[in-house]
């Protein structure tokens, strides 16, 4: 007895298309970036530099000073780790986090601050950056924990530095 296969029950795989592949990707691109998107809810907020710890070296660690924050736009004043006078003005990106009891918001700012002129490094200007976590006590009042990267000439390694803010 013999059975004979017929070619019209065969399973094959679907054919894609290019277009097809290409709207996948922006479909992809699309759902990234809305997933990586910022807060929309942006407002304005004032925040109080306090203190920083550094892993190594001699530093000032009473860093006091003001900042401003207005739809990413980030500006503000301190007294530096040199114990000098500093002004930065930046960008600044901001995360919702998933429901935590420690961290409701994640934050990346980079921009140019001023007030770091050494011996060793003679500008006037340098490229500033950090990474924050912050803990919002109320909707309006919360504490940012910031780490920062130090040049490379530095002894310390990183900086962590605590502020106070409020939105507005």
């Amino acid at each position: 007895m013999q059975i004979k296969v017929s070619s019209q029950h065969r399973q094959t795989k679907p054919v894609r298309t290019k277009r097809q592949s290409r709207n996948e990707g922006v479909l992809g691109l699309i759902l990234s970036l809305t997933l990586l998107s910022p807060v929309a809810a942006q407002t304005t907020t004032l925040g109080l530099h306090t203190w920083s710890y550094h892993d190594h070296g001699n530093f000032n660690n009473e860093n006091y000073g003001l900042y401003l924050e207005h739809n990413g736009y980030t500006g503000g004043f301190y007294k530096n780790s040199l114990n000098k006078d500093s002004a930065y003005v930046g960008y600044t990106l901001q995360w919702a986090l998933p429901e935590n009891p420690l961290f409701q918001s994640a934050a990346l700012m980079g921009g140019v601050v001023s007030g770091y002129r050494t011996r060793s490094y003679p500008h006037d200007y340098s490229v500033m950056g950090a990474f924050s976590l912050k803990h919002d006590f109320t909707e309006q009042q919360g504490f940012r924990l910031s780490v920062l990267p130090t040049h490379r000439k530095s002894p310390a390694n990183y900086v962590l530095h605590l502020s106070y803010e409020v939105k507005f």
